[in-house]
This record gives C-alpha cells, sequence and structure tokens, in this order.
C-alpha cells in the first residue's frame, strides 16, 4: 500500500512514522493523560487496516485524520490534541520551506531577467561582452 505525500509522490506506507508521530504528541503532555504503548500499537493497526480498506493509495492527510479519529474513540482528547497541534507546526514548518523555496525561485528569476536587461542594453550600445 501506498502513501500520497502531499508534493503528490509516493511512497510505500510506513507504520513506524505514525507511531513516531504519536509518540512525540504523547510525550509532550502530562503523564497522567498519556496513552499507553499498547494503544499506540493498537492505533496503528486499526490506522493501517483503514487504509488497507480503502484499496488504493492513500493521502498522508487522511492517514492523519484516522490517527485522530481513533485517539477520539478512545476518548484521549489531550493526546488528540497535542497530535493535531505536532501536525498544524509541521505543515506551517512545510509552508514556510515552500514559500522560501518560491522566493528563492522569484529571486533567480528576477537576476535572469537583470542580466538580460543588462545584456540587451549592452547589445544596444554596440559593446561586445
Amino acid at each position: 500500500m501506498n502513501v500520497i505525500k502531499r508534493n503528490g509522490s509516493e511512497v510505500v506506507f510506513d507504520v513506524d512514522k505514525i507511531k513516531t508521530s504519536l509518540t512525540k504528541a504523547n510525550n509532550s503532555i502530562e503523564e497522567l493523560l498519556r496513552i499507553t504503548d499498547l494503544d499506540i500499537t493498537n492505533i496503528c493497526n486499526k490506522v493501517w487496516t483503514k487504509a488497507k480498506r480503502l484499496n488504493r493509495a492513500v493521502a498522508v492527510e487522511e492517514i492523519q485524520d484516522f490517527v485522530e479519529d481513533a485517539l477520539i474513540s478512545l476518548n484521549k482528547y489531550a493526546v488528540a490534541k497535542h497530535y493535531i497541534k505536532y501536525r498544524y507546526q509541521r505543515d506551517l514548518r512545510q509552508i514556510k520551506a515552500l514559500s522560501e523555496q518560491i522566493d528563492t525561485h522569484q529571486h533567480i528569476k528576477f537576476c535572469h531577467a537583470q542580466i538580460a536587461n543588462n545584456l540587451h542594453t549592452l547589445h544596444r550600445t554596440n559593446i561586445r561582452v
């Protein structure tokens, strides 16, 4: 089974990524409110099974929704809140990185335009480069 990443590429489903994000969210809250390692394993299994039943590649956002649904169905709202927060912060980092790539691309286009303009000016004045 494959996962469709945000950039549109497909990778093989890796349940360890779910386990890692759940563990990070779990460890970020008060110990009394945490879920057990068994809960994490069960959630990972539920998500994998739900995704597999779709019989198609699954978008990463769908998988994240499955995780949130599983946490809420267990009444683990504190972990769900931190998982959603972790997901949101990760999305913001990706948006920022993309924005920086766009800014870099725009800067390169501007520089190319400046070079072309300078070459055109030099050519008009019959100065050879």
